[in-house]
């Protein structure tokens, strides 16, 4: 099945399912961001962004502003401001807390869990219907390509690719693909090589959203 669900030739880490193997991954992926972000934000601001236009895509509050209604820009990361009725004890619970737990259900574990469960059946369905195609081609002659030899689809980079798009997407725009697009999916790579454990990237969510929040001024240098 694992040629189905694709992955193995994602970045061969050895598979060490303990505590120690799992923290040593999370923090490679949240090191590996961090320079990401660094670079992309450089960029960014290089090429005429302002800083304010680049927090309001990193913020981590975007999605859940979004369908609240209100415009992740109404949190003033960069001047110091989280909103007028926010406190920074309300804004660490929602952002390093609630955010990290919902988010990972519905963008990752849900999508995730629903194509290993399916993926069985996909197979077989596919199976039959190469099987069916072969023996079409073979009473009508060589007019369909072979697809009883045709490589299967990775369904599960399929479903984590959308998924990440659309986590993207949600934050804000087109843009936010550059952000949270690759944040999560690094965070389904890191579900995935840490035999989906949902602490392991609800952990690396968290402390990512706390550095983004909180070590923001800090890190782009911001007055």
């Amino acid at each position: 099945m694992k040629k189905w669900l694709g992955f193995e030739k994602w970045f061969d880490f050895p598979h060490e399912h303990t505590p120690a193997g799992r923290f040593m991954k999370v923090m490679a992926v949240l090191m590996l961001l961090l320079l990401y972000t660094i670079a992309v934000s450089a960029v960014l601001l290089l090429t005429g962004r302002s800083r304010n236009e680049l927090a309001t895509l990193l913020h981590p509050l975007a999605l859940t502003a979004n369908i609240l209604g209100s415009p992740a820009s109404t949190f003033d990361i960069v001047g110091g401001s989280v909103g007028q009725l926010v406190t920074k004890g309300m804004l660490f619970f929602h952002a390093c807390v609630l955010a990290p737990l919902w988010e990972e259900i519905v963008f990752r574990m849900l999508p995730i869990g629903l194509v290993i469960f399916l993926a069985g059946y996909l197979e077989q369905i596919l199976v039959m219907l190469a099987r069916i195609f072969a023996i079409f081609q073979e009473k009508t002659g060589p007019v369909l390509t072979d697809a009883a030899t045709r490589q299967p689809p990775n369904f599960l980079v399929v479903v984590c690719l959308a998924s990440s798009i659309i986590f993207g997407i949600g934050h804000g725009s087109i843009m936010n693909l550059l952000f949270q697009g690759v944040t999560g999916g690094a965070f389904c790579w890191l579900y995935y090589k840490t035999n989906y454990s949902y602490l392991s990237i609800i952990s690396a969510h968290a402390i990512w959203n706390f550095l983004v929040i909180f070590g923001i001024r800090v890190l782009f240098l911001f007055p």
